[in-house]
């Protein structure tokens, strides 16, 4: 997989030869900060994730393929999503916890640095999302 040069007025040209692991997902990520809702569940209020969240995470786990062990230590983050309209935030948050939940690594919290990058296609909403493993010698790159 090749991550390309996206604009030249927000280039970023990932290749997959920088990556320890990657993968294409298809489908919209909902926006964690508004994916929360509040329900009564046997008489006390609990917050939960939306219906989108919900939906999104099930289709991001039946279409994920981990690495044979989770990524282990500090890590970077590559993600550029299309979406389907203008309208919705980046946020890449749901997509850090999923990577959890689906064994890409052990904790989102391993997430040191973030590349990402909002981007439209009507007909195709996706993601590709890419993590790299960081050496203690690894410094941000802007």
């Amino acid at each position: 997989m090749l991550f390309v040069e996206l604009s030249s007025s927000n280039c970023a040209i990932f290749t997959e030869e920088e990556w320890d692991w990657s993968q294409e997902v298809l489908g919209e990520p909902a926006s964690k900060s508004n994916s929360r809702r509040l329900v009564r569940i046997k008489g006390k209020t609990r917050v939960i994730k939306s219906e989108k969240a919900l939906k999104y995470k099930k289709y991001f786990l039946e279409q994920i393929n981990p690495p044979s062990d989770p990524i282990e230590g500090d890590v970077e983050l590559g993600v550029v999503v299309w979406y389907a309209t203008r309208r919705p935030d980046l946020d890449v948050s749901l997509i850090m916890d999923l990577l959890q939940d689906a064994a890409v690594i052990q904790n989102d919290r391993q997430i040191k640095i973030i590349r990402a990058y909002h981007q439209l296609d009507k007909e195709n909403s996706r993601s590709l999302i890419a993590v790299r493993k960081l050496s203690e010698t690894s410094t941000p790159r802007l």
